[in-house]
């Protein structure tokens, strides 16, 4: 591969707080049905490839998305990888945390801030991913191929980490089960190489 790193991020299928509209951050949700069936055709889309290494959030949804896509796969798990925590807000719909908590609420909309309710701000849970890309991806041998199963947060903050700066969420299509390809150049620069992707690779 010429000392390229090819990264494949995963993000969960759906899960039963996708399916309720309701916000899971570090809530345990499992996958929904539908969830389990997108981790089969995302383990469709990888079959056949060879992963030096498997990494997955601790979160269930994650894991059981991995276990499903990859079978038999014995990932790290790193809580570095989870969904930005949402605190008092789990397991909540957008009705009810807006109904509670009008003024806080508002808060976490333009600033996307948990903090009120005990939880992250983007930029703790952006840094957080950050110290998972330094520690982790930025020490892989060359030519290593690598899975990392996690949340629509985790992908964001790569691509912010990528780019070298803040992309608005609301700009990007991030599907359940979708696959995003990065790879590290032998230079050591990052490059995104596929996005979103649910066909074929």
């Amino acid at each position: 591969m010429n000392g390229i790193t090819e990264v494949y991020f995963v993000r969960h299928g759906e899960s039963e707080c996708n399916r309720q509209g309701r916000a899971a951050g570090w809530f345990q949700t499992p996958l929904s049905e539908l969830g389990r069936e997108q981790a089969r055709k995302t383990g469709e889309l990888l079959a056949g490839m060879e992963f030096d290494r498997v990494y997955s959030s601790d979160l269930v949804r994650a894991m059981e998305t991995c276990s499903i896509a990859l079978p038999g796969a014995e990932p790290q798990l790193s809580e570095l990888l989870r969904e930005i925590d949402v605190g008092r807000l789990r397991n909540q719909s957008t009705a009810e945390a807006r109904a509670q908590f009008p003024y806080e609420y508002s808060i976490v909309q333009k600033y996307r801030d948990f903090s009120p309710f005990g939880g992250e701000s983007h930029h703790v849970a952006q840094d957080r991913v950050f110290r998972f890309v330094e520690t982790e991806l930025n020490t892989l041998p060359e030519d290593s191929r690598v899975a990392v199963f996690c949340h629509l947060g985790t992908v964001l903050y790569m691509l912010n980490y990528v780019l070298g700066q803040e992309i608005d969420r609301r700009a990007l299509q991030m599907n359940n089960a979708a696959v995003f390809k990065f790879i590290r150049l032998k230079s050591g620069r990052w490059q995104l190489a596929g996005w979103n992707t649910t066909g074929k690779l």
